[in-house]
């Protein structure tokens, strides 16, 4: 009888073991990014354009993302000789949650401080979620190498902008979330590029 229950202790030790293995990431997510951007630079055929300088930090409130220009080209005069065939695209990689937010997130291309976010406004580029960007402590390095992404089409958008005369030379991104997200989720967003291609 005691052999039985010292294996049963001995069994549950190492099952408890493994689900802290399992579901409680390594580090914050904030703290597992290189640093190092590279993705624009293995494809030839794509520009970049303008990206964010440090990883964003997601809650419950709104973020406005500043994208640093890369180049000396302004926005409008890259969608004003814009070759034919040729799009503007927002791209969103390495994305990572310490648990599942449970909202999506919505995002703005300039959206000016005075204008109420929706999903008709003008500036509406589309919306996110972090479906797949929990990270395990197994496998910390996942975000950084994650091939998952999501481009979004702002071509339209942009030029609407200009037409209009209301395109900046600094590009933003603003992210609604959708709700309240699980507070122990604590979304990062690694990456926000606009690339031509």
């Amino acid at each position: 009888m005691k052999l039985k229950k010292k294996g049963f202790l001995k069994f549950a030790f190492w099952l408890s073991a493994l689900i802290v293995v399992s579901s409680v990431p390594a580090a914050a997510c904030e703290q597992i990014y290189s640093g190092k951007r590279v993705s624009n630079q293995e494809d030839t055929k794509m520009a970049l354009i303008a990206s964010n300088a440090q990883p964003v930090m997601l809650g419950d409130k709104s973020q406005t993302v500043a994208l640093a220009k890369s180049g000396t080209k302004t926005l409008a005069s890259r969608v004003k000789t814009l070759a034919a065939g040729k799009r503007i695209y927002l791209i969103v990689r390495k994305l990572c949650a310490m648990e599942a937010p449970g909202v999506l997130y919505h995002l703005y291309l300039n959206l000016p401080s005075n204008v109420k976010p929706g999903a008709n406004n003008s500036d509406y580029v589309g919306s996110l979620n972090f479906y797949d960007a929990v990270v395990l402590a197994d496998d910390p390095g996942a975000v950084e190498n994650s091939t998952r992404f999501f481009s979004f089409d702002v071509t339209e958008i942009i030029k609407n902008m200009e037409d209009k005369k209301l395109l900046k030379d600094a590009a933003t991104v603003t992210i609604f979330p959708s709700g309240a997200p699980d507070a122990r989720s604590k979304p990062v967003i690694g990456e926000l590029d606009l690339i031509e291609q």
